[in-house]
């Protein structure tokens, strides 16, 4: 009988507690005096967490990390707020100021903006939960490139049509500049030739920019 109480109390309480057993002469009254220290000393262990303890334990503030995240990278790449809300603008328009309360977290994130978030740096969502990885900055998606790159390219053309614009208006003005001064110069071929004719035997007039003499009635 004693030898089974002592498998029975090894197989509970662990080698130590039979070790003490095998000192104690295998008797009934001392096993029973080691059986309720053990369970003493188990008794002042912590107490296994509770189930909703174990369930907050796991929390993640989802908005918390995006938040840093943002943060991270708007100051790693040296961005604005006016910026990073450029950059998202292909997958969804939010004003800088949101994103400054998403970061403050004083705005709550939506589904959508944590959609776009990962589409802007071309991420999973779940990398948003692995702080580890945000220590380099980010490289914008391809979408986010070819956006950027349609824009220069409207910008560009815009610029070239402002451009030739311009230029036409500098031509025109050139030509009314030449026209002024062929006016001119025919202007004072006519005054010369009129003041010429006065030393003459009559007045002869001349029709205007025109080489060909009228008769005119002589003087006395």
């Amino acid at each position: 009988m004693e030898w089974s109480c002592q498998l029975q109390f090894h197989a509970i309480f662990g080698i130590s507690a039979y070790s003490a057993i095998l000192d104690s002469r295998h008797s009934v009254s001392n096993m029973s005096r080691y059986r309720y220290e053990g369970i003493s000393r188990i008794s002042q262990r912590s107490p296994m967490p509770t189930e909703d303890e174990d369930r907050g334990s796991d929390e993640i503030d989802l908005e918390s990390l995006v938040a840093k995240f943002l943060e991270r990278q708007r100051r790693l790449n040296n961005w604005t707020y006016e910026e990073l809300a450029l950059r998202l603008s292909p997958y969804i328009k939010v004003h800088p100021s949101a994103l400054q309360k998403v970061v403050k977290g004083t705005r709550r994130i939506t589904v959508n903006e944590l959609a776009a978030y990962a589409k802007t740096f071309s991420v999973p969502a779940v990398k948003f939960l692995d702080e580890a990885a945000w220590k380099e900055p980010v490289r914008p998606s391809a979408d986010l490139v070819k956006y950027s790159q349609d824009q220069l390219y409207k910008i560009k053309a815009t610029m070239n049509r402002r451009t030739h614009k311009i230029e036409q208006i500098v031509e025109q003005l050139e030509q009314i500049q030449k026209d002024d001064a062929q006016a001119d110069r025919s202007l004072a071929i006519q005054i010369q030739k009129i003041e010429s004719a006065k030393f003459g035997e009559g007045i002869v007039n001349f029709t205007p920019f025109d080489d060909s003499p009228v008769a005119g009635e002589p003087n006395g």
